[in-house]
């Protein structure tokens, strides 16, 4: 169970980084570039990073087969400087109209953008959340910050005061082996896609749930997921826990999914 807004003094001692960190990090400027982009320039685009160095420079480039948005560009970069606040991050974003030149790069959608975050984020973390989830007393969270750096940080046993950090990602143990969202998860899920996150996970040592937006949080989704909560809040019994659960599968601009214990390979 997660607590929100509370701080965690190790925070500043307890992190790494890695290329797979960091290029998730860019995945997730690039997925709220892109968002930004296409709801001004009403269609959709793609995306590509050409460069991903989060603290010396970043280099997207939309590609726009219908043709480039000034103000698109405009209000994509003004989207990620408010998201990535106080980072400052060295953000070059440009348009092109076709894929000359970029023919063996990766073009992104938005949720492909958004599942690829989910994968290099896992591959990145894999390793230490392994040895995490064996040490079975504890709850744990992972944050992956905008610059690719990954806060680490140990809660207590059935819950885990959560630090004001703002993320890409954002991924907690269970002790026990369940991944199933409490009230107090789902808020904190809701409140991390309202600052701009994308990916929220809960991880066991047999199975893992994951959250991912696959499009801006849409305001008849924050509302529902709200109302989910409230509704896991409220059940007594696992018939109406499930069934609290089964408007989560439905939800238009997030993608729940249940994976078993073999996710961590």
């Amino acid at each position: 169970m997660v607590k929100i807004g509370m701080p965690y003094r190790g925070l500043s001692h307890d992190r790494f980084i890695n290329t797979d960190t960091t290029y998730a990090a860019c995945l997730g400027i690039a997925f709220h570039a892109l968002s930004a982009y296409n709801e001004e320039a009403e269609h959709e685009a793609k995306i590509l990073i050409n460069e991903c160095e989060p603290m010396r420079r970043i280099n997207l480039v939309i590609s726009d087969a219908l043709g480039c948005s000034s103000e698109g560009l405009k209000t994509s970069l003004a989207v990620i400087n408010t998201i990535t606040r106080p980072i400052r991050l060295p953000v070059k974003l440009s348009c092109q109209t076709s894929d000359k030149g970029y023919e063996n790069e990766t073009l992104y959608t938005l949720d492909k953008a958004s599942r690829s975050i989910v994968n290099y984020m896992l591959r990145g973390v894999g390793g230490k959340l392994k040895q995490l989830l064996n040490h079975n007393t504890h709850e744990y969270f992972l944050i992956l910050s905008w610059n690719g750096e990954v806060f680490l940080g140990r809660g207590e046993e059935t819950s885990i005061h959560l630090p004001l950090v703002k993320g890409v990602a954002f991924i907690h143990t269970h002790p026990k082996d369940y991944c199933f969202p409490s009230h107090q998860d789902l808020v904190s899920a809701l409140d991390f896609f309202a600052e701009g996150g994308i990916i929220e996970m809960i991880a066991s040592n047999t199975c893992l749930l994951i959250m991912r937006l696959i499009t801006p949080l849409s305001e008849n989704d924050y509302w529902s997921l709200q109302e989910i909560s409230k509704c896991v809040a409220r059940a007594r019994k696992f018939e109406d826990y499930n069934r609290c659960l089964q408007s989560l599968w439905k939800l238009e601009t997030i993608d729940a999914a249940l994976y078993s214990h073999s996710w961590l390979g």
